[in-house]
């Protein structure tokens, strides 16, 4: 079956029960159980960006639950219909709520202003206990942000009220 859908589904299902590990050497991304066998390799070239990014999501997941955070996976859970936020990790009364972008060219002030829409809009649908910081997080902030951009997103942090916008970088792609 080469329905774009069901391989979307079927893969996030597989990265959700899994652990996504990246192997350089072979090429092979391949997923282990929580007790560590092996439920499936895949060669890169069978993966588009799209599923590069579902990978990201996911390892930027684990990385919060080592952390100590519950972590809700809506991007991996929904696909393409997350709102606008792929994670919501919860440690305490602290509440991350994370858009993954796994780019390598740069995000323009328009491109940033759709996920600030976005996320705001996810924001005025879902009432949190405690002010989220909303995170964007990339593989590298110097190639994804120019200084200008990075600026543009300080200044926002004045003028809102409901969140407090952070980019963060996250190295999980090492490839």
């Amino acid at each position: 079956m080469n329905n774009p859908v069901f391989i979307i589904n079927n893969f996030t299902k597989k990265l959700l029960k899994g652990i996504p590990k990246i192997n350089p050497q072979t090429q092979y991304l391949e997923i282990y159980s929580p007790n560590n066998q092996l439920i499936e390799i895949i060669p890169f070239s069978k993966l588009n960006h799209g599923l590069w990014g579902f990978v990201y999501e996911r390892l930027v997941g684990l990385y919060y639950e080592d952390l100590g955070y519950e972590v809700d996976y809506i991007g991996l859970e929904k696909n393409f219909k997350d709102l606008g936020i792929d994670l919501i990790c919860k440690k305490n009364s602290d509440c991350l709520c994370i858009q993954c972008k796994c780019v390598h060219k740069n995000i323009g002030k328009q491109s940033l202003e759709n996920i600030l829409y976005k996320a705001s809009r996810f924001f005025e649908k879902n009432k949190f206990d405690v002010k989220p910081t909303f995170l964007i997080v990339v593989p590298n902030i110097k190639k994804t942000f120019t200084l200008k951009l990075q600026n543009y997103v300080k200044s926002l942090n004045y003028t809102q009220n409901y969140t407090y916008l952070k980019i963060e970088e996250l190295n999980l792609l090492n490839i």
